[in-house]
């Protein structure tokens, strides 16, 4: 199964929001308390700049989409009290649904996913949803309206929400190889156990560790590449590293080694990144004309979620 890129994911789960907010927003048989949906929008809409109008209405977007994959993988969530005041509804059975058919990996990342999102989003939330912000309460009756209307959907749309449970994010086929990553870690160091193996320490950098398998599906012996490590930031910017490290120890690398019929080839990749860098990591393998990316994790201001 083809790897799907995360842009591409929220980008339809924000797709999949926005329609069923205007699918749902002219229904009565929502709960969503209309009146005072307007009144506290038409308070913000009076009271601030169309800028900072603009900013509350991100932030919402924003706050929204980790809340509904909170709700997905059984986390504390304003759904998941949505549910308990008022029982279960088209969408929460979805949700359930969903959380049903994740696996190990498509859990992690849809975690990840969360953490890195709210992550981003906490300078604005803590701004907007704080008690020193004047207008806190009438930000905090949107975001509640948008959830109701979302939760009470009679109709809601699957699609969106289907990609997460039937998307391999760590693993392809890469012209002649099948490739998995079995887990992505981010370190100062890379974990040899040797001063002599390990790469040299510079100040301002860390190392991201792929370990992956490759298994070669071709009649003949076959020679991988590495390829190269992708950050795509915040801000759409994309980095490329297209060197890893050379690490002297067993089980690093791939080097010039033909991988045989039906073999399947462990290795541990190593690329030095900045250690202030904030982005979705992905690893996008050699012998790839399509250019296909796994996703390795997230990062924000160096560190891991």
């Amino acid at each position: 199964m083809k790897s799907l890129s995360v842009k591409v994911l929220i980008g339809g789960v924000i797709a999949l929001l926005c329609s069923s907010i205007a699918h749902a927003s002219d229904r009565s048989d929502t709960r969503v308390t209309k009146d005072i949906c307007d009144a506290s929008a038409n308070q913000l809409a009076s009271r601030v700049s169309s800028q900072e109008l603009s900013e509350i209405y991100q932030m919402v977007s924003s706050a929204v989409i980790p809340d509904l994959l909170r709700f997905a993988t059984g986390r504390d969530s304003l759904m998941a009290d949505l549910r308990k005041k008022h029982g279960n509804t088209e969408f929460s059975n979805l949700m359930t649904s969903m959380k049903s058919k994740l696996d190990a990996k498509q859990r992690q990342f849809v975690v990840e996913l969360i953490n890195y999102q709210e992550a981003l989003n906490r300078k604005d939330t803590d701004r907007f949803l704080s008690a020193d912000y004047p207008n806190s309460k009438q930000v905090a009756q949107i975001v509640l309206c948008t959830l109701q209307t979302i939760y009470f959907d009679p109709k809601p749309t699957a699609e969106g929400y289907k990609r997460f449970t039937t998307t391999s994010f760590n693993s392809g086929h890469f012209e002649h190889f099948d490739i998995s990553i079995k887990n992505c870690s981010v370190s100062k160091t890379v974990g040899t156990g040797s001063n002599f193996s390990e790469p040299e320490h510079w100040d301002g950098s860390q190392f991201v560790v792929i370990d992956a398998t490759l298994k070669n599906e071709d009649s003949e012996g076959r020679l991988p590449f590495e390829g190269e490590l992708v950050i795509k930031q915040p801000d759409g910017n994309i980095l490329r590293y297209d060197h890893s490290e050379t690490v002297m120890a067993e089980g690093y690398g791939i080097g010039l080694r033909p991988v045989n019929p039906f073999v399947t080839m462990p290795t541990k990749i190593v690329y030095r990144i900045p250690s202030d860098i904030t982005g979705e990591v992905l690893w996008q393998p050699g012998r790839n004309p399509e250019s296909r990316r796994l996703w390795c994790t997230f990062l924000y201001e160096g560190a891991k979620p």
